[in-house]
């Protein structure tokens, strides 16, 4: 899919409540977003339900020249597309922290840190989806 990493879950109900249990849930009023870390009960409450995946190969060209202000070289994407969970949070990490090494950082060290950013998610696994897959 595309170019975020979270499910997002809408509820386009009724309350002056904060929407903090189920009953506050079903009578809210207005817009609840949450991150799909709740139970298949809280889940049914909303209306809408979207998810976002891991980015594509054109979605990691778009950051990784975007955010770094670069091209890359048909080799360094090929790197680049081994990358299977990457999100543009990572790349927003690694800007970062590589900010202050200033102009010489390659294309290379900058894939080699979001390497490590994806490596470093839970359980280091490149497949499984994020969120509630009910």
């Amino acid at each position: 899919m595309g170019t975020l990493y979270h499910m997002l879950y809408i509820a386009v109900k009724g309350s002056d409540d904060d929407g903090r249990n189920m009953k506050s849930l079903a009578r809210m009023v207005g817009i609840q977003v949450c991150n799909g870390q709740e139970d298949p009960a809280t889940m049914r409450q909303f209306t809408f339900k979207l998810e976002f995946g891991y980015l594509d190969d054109d979605g990691k060209r778009m950051f990784f020249e975007g955010m770094f202000k670069t091209t890359l070289a048909d080799e360094e994407f090929v790197e680049l597309r081994q990358l299977r969970n990457l999100a543009p949070g990572d790349f927003r990490t690694v800007r970062q922290e590589l900010f202050y090494l200033g102009d010489s950082v390659t294309n290379l060290d900058r894939i080699s840190a979001l390497k490590e950013e994806c490596t470093a998610k839970k359980d280091g696994d490149h497949s499984a989806p994020i969120g509630f897959a009910g």
